[in-house]
């Protein structure tokens, strides 16, 4: 993973500036949610149409016979239409933002990671209490491992914004899937972040990479964008790029890092969001 800091740190992520512009926040309508009572507020500024788009539709759509979650109701995500791509929303709160008042990057990925896993909590896929996986996924005893993770940010949201991300399902060669985003802030409808990630399997029992086989890849295939497209322009994807050596000896480094009980996720792994909180105290 890349980065390049305004203090020239060399880190995991890139973003292309940390600057947060602060505009006067646009007026609000609100549109109720027959689904499940519960109300979304609209900046002015965002036409009918697109408002029409934002509305609920949910998995149950697909298959009626199951039984939609609390969380799943309440959640502000949904299919689109292809049903490969997925859109969901998020209010910035107070305690996801730094001393500037803006979104941190952990934040970002934070909101990133979430964004995958209800997407594919959508089709079904999830088990109570564990990440959501494909069903031969469980068969094998497979879970996913992010292998490279590349995001830029033009600028991060504020305290009380709302950013809306999209995420889809690629493919990256025969051993990783790939998965892409898009940030807009909703109420400009403005993309203000990229990112595209690398994912390998790993064996649940031994925690080793391992070879996706044929019945996994072909059902992983059928959840992938179609036609294929990429978050960031071809000619500037640099997700295929092999990650530079670091000059030897680093600039910055520290040693004796161990992780916390808190830095561990539901399957026992320090997760990346962690890593690159590692990053940023070195």
């Amino acid at each position: 993973m890349n980065t390049a800091s305004p203090s020239g740190l060399t880190a995991s992520l890139k973003c292309r500036s940390y600057t947060i512009t602060r505009k006067p926040q646009p007026s609000l309508r609100v549109m109720c949610n027959s689904l499940n009572g519960s109300t979304i507020a609209y900046p002015a500024s965002v036409p009918d149409a697109k408002r029409r788009e934002t509305e609920k539709t949910l998995v149950a759509e697909r298959d009626p016979t199951r039984v939609l979650t609390l969380g799943e109701r309440m959640r502000f995500g949904r299919l689109l239409k292809d049903r490969f791509a997925y859109k969901e929303s998020f209010v910035i709160r107070s305690f996801e933002v730094g001393s500037n008042k803006a979104a941190t990057m952990e934040t970002m990925l934070n909101l990133i990671l979430e964004t995958s896993y209800n997407h594919a909590q959508s089709w079904g896929w999830a088990k109570e209490g564990e990440f959501p996986t494909l069903p031969s996924m469980d068969k094998y005893r497979l879970s996913w491992a992010n292998y490279q993770m590349h995001v830029e940010m033009n600028k991060y949201p504020a305290w009380g914004d709302v950013v809306e991300i999209e995420h889809w399902c690629e493919v990256e060669g025969e051993i990783a899937g790939r998965f892409d985003y898009i940030i807009k802030l909703l109420s400009t409808n403005e993309v203000i972040g990229r990112a595209t990630s690398k994912w390998v399997m790993i064996n649940k029992d031994t925690h080793k990479p391992q070879k996706i086989n044929k019945q996994v890849w072909d059902e992983y295939l059928a959840f992938c964008s179609k036609p294929s497209r990429l978050a960031f322009p071809e000619e500037n994807d640099k997700n295929l790029k092999k990650i530079p050596k670091l000059n030897d000896p680093a600039q910055y480094s520290q040693l004796g890092l161990v992780p916390r009980r808190s830095d561990l996720n539901m399957n026992g792994h320090v997760n990346s969001v962690t890593c690159f909180s590692f990053l940023l105290e070195v």
